[in-house]
């Protein structure tokens, strides 16, 4: 079966699956389906698209469901619709980010629709708040976190309460690709989502959206939420995105800011009026300090008048910082955004440009970076993923004993093949930059790239009558030349820390082995409890003291990846 044929069938079958329900509910209840989308239409003055609809629909009727739909596709109408029928229910979305959390809420509050929420930082304020407006039932929505689910033993106790039962309409894992790569060590409460239908009463719908789930990604959501979809509406609208051009440029290193300078299609210095002739745009980093590195790079281009239209943001920024920035972007006060991934996650209005790097840990992250380019259909805009030389690059395989110490990373530069260079094994050899193969396979194509996403994600058919990227040789870039496998230097760099002395008796052979300290006493249990505590005090009285007016948290002074080691040794 071919994958068009599959997909047409899997749409006929969820039609199926829908209208069986919504006939077993006319003789039940006298269910009529078009008194959802005339209340929207009433609430909101514009109907709702079909597939919106139909999912509605699907909750209201008890239907688990999942949604492929890409960013800016308006997933979260499927969120508010089935609290039009009856307000006194509410929705429990599980977002993955707090800062998330409170965007999305405020979106619903927006509309006129009640939302909160509810993490560890908010739960006392908001949760007290929901619960004595429990009489009126006023509040709709909570978004949450897993974690909140299953470890806050308040919240818990909440959600198992008979009388919050009654009111729950659905559970809504929203970015529920997240199940399938956040589910290991990083979170692995995302692995065990499936557990909320225990909290839960028996009959309660399950919707999961995303905008990148690939075949083998969609089979470990389902497994992770216990989803049958046989038994569920399924909705695969696709991620692709008409109005967005993607793009790969290559730039000689991960410090080569200025590459992402060329291709901002900012105004010449001498030219710029104001801060309004920037377009507006979003630059992903994935580090912490390259965001400050490459928003200072930008700024030093321009004048001091319009240098407050770029700035940063990232987790090391406060609180209030962060918001007044998301807030001063909306408005378009700023233009130009060097950001972490957290930052774009958080919907912002319609841009024209955005950047992000062959970093990217995935295919999947990289489309869901892209997708943020162009929200509204009218505008058209461009995706550009910055790729590095030495991702083309091959070199000789490092082999690290168990005591042999690690050689030094350093980024190899370009450099042009010889006649002379012996010929090399492929087994031996590796690239000099580890990307996801799926990513590399992308960005390597001298096809379509919007035909290899589509194979990736198993989209939809498509319309072909869209800016399409690498459709020419001529149009594509030429990828560096390939230079012979360099043996990495040796290091002189000891295999070990600790001191080392003559032993004063001689072996067998007549000669003093060497021996080896034991090295620096680590701390445990309480002592590095303390240790650690007193750390956090110090950078947090630092901060109050000297620097109580800055924008940045305690942590950009002392990191939790150097405070955790500081406090581990004890000398």
């Amino acid at each position: 079966m071919s994958s068009d044929d599959e997909h047409i069938k899997k749409t006929a079958d969820s039609k199926r699956t829908l209208e069986a329900a919504r006939e077993k509910a006319r003789h039940k209840t006298k269910y009529d389906s078009r008194d959802l989308a005339r209340l929207f239409e009433a609430e909101f003055k514009k109907p709702p698209y079909g597939w919106q609809r139909d999912v509605s629909e699907a909750i209201v009727l008890g239907l688990d469901a999942v949604v492929i739909a890409g960013t800016g596709a308006v997933k979260t109408i499927p969120f508010m619709m089935p609290l039009l029928l009856d307000r006194s229910k509410f929705v429990l979305v599980i977002s993955l980010l707090k800062i998330l959390q409170e965007d999305q809420a405020k979106r619903f509050r927006k509309i006129g629709l009640k939302a909160a929420a509810v993490n560890g930082d908010t739960y006392t304020r908001e949760l007290q708040q929901a619960r004595q407006n429990f009489a009126p039932k006023l509040t709709t929505a909570f978004f949450t976190l897993p974690e909140m689910c299953f470890e806050h033993q308040d919240f818990r106790k909440y959600l198992r309460d008979d009388q919050t039962g009654k009111r729950i309409r659905a559970v809504i894992i929203d970015d529920a690709h997240c199940a399938s790569q956040w589910g290991g060590d990083f979170r692995p409460h995302y692995a065990i989502l499936h557990r909320l239908r225990a909290l839960l009463p028996v009959g309660i719908p399950i919707l999961a959206t995303s905008a990148t789930l690939s075949q083998s990604a969609l089979a470990d959501v389902c497994s992770a939420l216990d989803l049958n979809l046989r038994r569920s509406f399924f909705v695969n609208l696709g991620n692709d995105r008409p109005t967005i051009t993607p793009t790969v440029v290559h730039m000689k290193s991960s410090k080569d800011y200025e590459a992402v300078y060329a291709h901002l299609q900012v105004p010449d210095p001498a030219d710029l009026q104001s801060a309004e002739d920037f377009p507006k745009s979003i630059v992903f980093a994935n580090a912490v300090k390259k965001t400050q590195v490459l928003c200072r790079t930008i700024r030093r281009c321009y004048c001091p008048v319009v240098r407050n239209a770029i700035t940063f943001l990232h987790s090391h920024r406060t609180a209030k910082s962060k918001r007044r920035i998301m807030k001063e972007f909306r408005k378009g006060k700023i233009k130009i955004l060097v950001a972490r991934e957290a930052a774009g996650m958080v919907f912002f209005p319609p841009r024209a440009l955005i950047f992000g790097t062959s970093n990217s840990s995935s295919l999947s992250v990289w489309t869901q970076r892209a997708g943020r380019a162009g929200r509204s259909p009218e505008l058209q805009a461009r995706a550009i993923l910055l790729v590095e030389c030495s991702m083309f690059q091959r070199r000789k395989k490092c082999k690290r004993g168990a005591g042999q110490a690690k050689a030094p990373r350093h980024e190899p530069e370009p450099q042009q093949p010889t006649d002379a260079a012996p010929t090399q094994d492929p087994a031996q050899l590796e690239w000099g930059k580890k990307v996801d193969p799926v990513l590399r396979e992308y960005i390597s194509t001298v096809d379509c790239r919007r035909d290899a996403s589509d194979g990736h994600f198993n989209n939809p058919p498509r319309s072909r009558n869209v800016d399409r990227d690498n459709c020419t040789l001529a149009s594509r870039p030429p990828p560096p030349e390939t230079p012979p496998p360099q043996t990495p230097e040796p290091t002189d760099s000891p295999t070990s820390s600790a001191h080392s002395t003559p032993s004063k008796r001689c072996n067998t052979n007549g000669k003093r082995a060497m021996t080896y300290g034991r090295g620096p006493v680590n701390r445990r249990k309480d002592h590095l409890k303390s240790a650690r505590a007193a750390l956090d005090r110090w950078r947090i009285n630092i901060c109050l003291e000297k620097y109580s007016g800055s924008f940045l948290t305690p942590e950009v002074l002392l990191p939790d990846k150097l405070l955790t080691p500081i406090s581990f040794k004890a000398c």
